[in-house]
């Protein structure tokens, strides 16, 4: 399912439960053991959580069963539902619900543990866990078997490496193995093969076939917990409104404007006043528009991104229309944020604390110049992703990055990378190994500067990650496995540079930068790397080393970023592997610490 499918149902649920209700609804509120997708009171105070999921992820994905009962244990909750365009595949019977089978075999083979170690009897497992476990979930039918047959069959049978589970915590384990009793279930229709005019009335509130229950939630205990409030100021709150009072496409894709490996970025809504094919608003652009919408919370309003994403929103020129809302009380401050960044041709909206909706400052109008975008070779309409209908109309005028735009002029890679190749001859004798040594260094860290394209590989090796959990391997030890590699391209120095970031996130692995001539100089060495042994390369930037991190100590001035602490010059070494290398290893490259990264 396109994830604004998704998104769609939580705005159409939130409607229906404010209008048919009259409950008083928020989205993405945290009730303390998680943030649910929307929480709503009724008029008599009781506290509903509802949770948006694609009824076959109930069946698939393990963590949603633990979610689940997290929801339920939170003491914020009266009742809970799952909301789903599927959810007419769960049915009514709770009894029918798919149950987490490989979950219940990891417990067995813990319990099996604990019986070899003599924490108890195989008979006393049995005994303890009928006590704690409903007879119906005992007597799940599992292909040949029930649930109490596997448990029973597995406890003869301990793997290597389990450790034993206590029995409390092992009845525990098994409940959080299929829904909850009390869990209720609310259908929300989306139909994605009606017609053009059935699919406009789904995106308009109020409009279409309305959600209904299915499953009557049974009531939870609700303790004193406050947790979970409602906060009309925040992005959920004013993201809503807007999409009542515009109707539309939640988090809509339209075209990424940066070089990237993710061809699109969302936007908050995209709205349409005449047809809903944005092709319309290219073609026939005075009586049709699309208005793309981004919405700020108080938490949110702050920083610089919502600077860059309006940008970035106005450089696709696939909007006739841009509008920033926020909460009422940050309406003179939006205002003033887009005067001071000359954002002259982008409006406000403001959300008040009932839902209301005004336009504080209007839209500069432009005619949208592009319908389309390109991912993965294929034409996607604005708006609509990787969805398609037979009534939307073929795209009109695809919108190109530089990078795919040469793409498309060059469409056969190996013709393209010829010349490329033979140009990087390093006339370097066969077996050497090259010392670039052309980088000095810079006073400034790489945080300051704009990554304009970013591109990821998954390389297979090691990596320094002290704070990742690992039942395998100590906090001070190098983790094997795979390590990301990001390559991060930015313009606004005195010459180009790159970025080599290996692992990813504030505490795994490293990275390290340079620009100018050491660029062009690793391109020929990869190029040609079947001819050398292999390279050193200059740059600065941070390692994390586990000789002297302090794990449970002060450790924020090693973060890894420019901003936190210092840079240091370091070394990346790239060897070659073409001779002695398994299979397809061409070679391998060392960052700062002597252990290898991939």
């Amino acid at each position: 399912m396109a994830s604004f499918l998704e998104a769609l149902a939580k705005q159409r649920v939130w409607h229906w439960l404010e209008e048919s209700k009259g409950y008083t609804v928020d989205g993405e509120v945290n009730i303390g053991t998680g943030r649910i997708d929307l929480l709503a009171e009724s008029p008599s105070g009781e506290i509903i959580g509802v949770e948006l999921k694609r009824a076959s992820e109930f069946g698939l994905d393990r963590d949603v069963y633990a979610q689940t009962h997290r929801y339920i244990d939170s003491g914020a909750l009266d009742q809970l539902y799952f909301a789903a365009p599927d959810a007419d595949k769960l049915g009514t019977n709770p009894e029918s619900d798919p149950v987490d089978q490989m979950s219940i075999r990891a417990i067995s083979y813990r319990l099996a543990a604990g019986v070899d170690e003599g924490w108890y009897t195989p008979s006393e497992v049995i005994t303890h866990i009928r006590d704690a476990i409903s007879a119906d979930f005992l007597a799940y039918s599992l292909e040949h078997r029930t649930v109490e047959d596997l448990i029973r069959q597995l406890l003869d049978r301990s793997p290597e490496d389990n450790e034993p589970i206590s029995l409390d915590e092992a009845a525990q384990g098994l409940r959080r193995t299929r829904l909850p009793e009390e869990l209720g279930v609310i259908h929300v229709p989306i139909e994605k093969n009606g017609s053009k005019s059935d699919f406009s009335s789904l995106l308009t509130p109020g409009d279409g076939p309305t959600p209904s229950i299915i499953r009557d939630a049974e009531p939870v205990y609700a303790g004193d917990d406050t947790t979970g409030q409602i906060s009309p100021t925040e992005e959920p709150w004013v993201r809503h409104h807007i999409w009542t009072h515009f109707g539309g496409i939640p988090e809509a894709h339209i075209p990424n404007d940066l070089d990237s490996d993710t061809p699109t970025r969302p936007i908050d809504i995209l709205a349409f006043e005449g047809d809903i094919d944005p092709t319309a608003a290219v073609e026939t652009p005075e009586s049709n528009t699309v208005i793309g919408v981004e919405a700020k919370g108080e938490s949110s309003f702050r920083g610089s991104r919502k600077t860059e994403q309006l940008e970035q929103f106005l450089a696709t020129e696939t909007l006739s229309k841009l509008y920033l809302a926020v909460p009422t009380t940050l309406s003179e401050r939006a205002v003033a944020f887009l005067e001071q960044h000359e954002l002259d041709t982008v409006g406000v909206i403001t959300v008040d604390d009932t839902g209301g909706v005004d336009i504080a400052r209007e839209a500069r109008y432009q005619t949208p110049k592009y319908d389309g975008y390109l991912e993965n070779h294929h034409e996607r309409k604005v708006g609509y992703g990787d969805l398609e209908f037979p009534w939307l109309e073929p795209v009109s005028n695809l919108y190109l990055t530089e990078e795919e735009a040469e793409r498309v002029e060059h469409p056969d890679p190996v013709a393209y990378a010829k010349p490329i190749i033979e140009s990087a001859d390093l006339d370097a004798s066969a077996g050497s190994w090259l010392d670039i040594d052309d980088w000095t260094g810079s006073d400034r860290t790489e945080d300051e500067f704009t990554k304009e394209r970013v591109r990821y590989y998954l390389l297979r090796g090691e990596k320094a990650g002290p704070y990742l959990l690992d039942s395998d391997v100590d906090q001070d030890e190098i983790m094997g496995g795979y390590t990301r590699l990001a390559l991060e391209w930015f313009e606004d120095t005195s010459e180009p540079g790159l970025k080599l970031n290996f692992g990813g996130g504030s505490w795994v692995g490293g990275y390290l930068w340079f620009t100018g001539e050491s660029i062009q100089k690793l391109l020929t060495v990869l190029l040609n790397i079947t001819d050398l042994n292999g390279a050193t390369i200059r740059g600065q930037g941070k390692v994390i080393d586990l000789a002297t991190f302090p794990i449970r100590g002060d450790s924020e001035h090693l973060r890894l970023q420019g901003r936190f602490g210092e840079e240091d010059l370091l070394e990346l070494d790239i060897r070659s592997l073409v001779d002695e290398g398994e299979d397809d290893e061409i070679l391998e490259m060392d960052l700062g610490t002597g252990r290898k990264l991939a």
